[in-house]
């Protein structure tokens, strides 16, 4: 059996964990997603970038040069 101490411990842990389902988002936290979506994006437009220019080049017949 437990003593009250305890019983109302448990209860103050169950009643903090409650307060644990509500994160509060940070800036700092914000400012991190912005920036790896951002380099994420700058990394896949690079590489469609590049992946176009080449078809575009193999697509031309090569200039004859006089």
């Amino acid at each position: 059996m437990l003593s009250k101490g305890e019983r109302i411990g448990m209860q103050n842990n169950k009643n903090s964990s409650d307060n644990n389902d509500f994160k509060i988002i940070t800036k700092e936290e914000v400012l991190y997603v912005y920036v790896t979506l951002k380099e994420l994006t700058i990394i896949i437009w690079e590489y469609i970038r590049e992946k176009y220019l080449k078809r575009k080049d193999t697509d031309k017949p090569p200039n004859p040069q006089n």
